[in-house]
């Protein structure tokens, strides 16, 4: 084997090795990221939510099921319809 080749060898693993090493890089950012996202709950969510219950606050209790499900379709459509106006 002459002096070239193993030049090239030398080469090749270095290479390869860096190439390696970004891989598992970007695997752990790529984890880590997607840990927060699941860690973290859709602020659009949280933000509907929060509004239904202060929407709900300000209307008088029903006793009725069928017009409590509808007071809290009105409360959703109010407060996803006003999200990031």
């Amino acid at each position: 084997m002459d002096n070239w080749s193993k030049i090239i060898f030398v080469c090749l693993a270095i290479g390869y090795t860096l190439l390696i090493y970004q891989n598992n890089q970007l695997k752990d950012e790529i984890n880590s990221i997607k840990d927060q996202i699941e860690l973290k709950p859709s602020s659009m969510a949280v933000e509907i939510e929060n509004c239904m219950e202060l929407y709900l606050s300000t209307q008088q209790e029903l006793s009725d099921d069928d017009l409590k499900r509808e007071q809290k379709q009105n409360a959703f459509k109010v407060c996803s319809s006003n999200y990031k106006k």
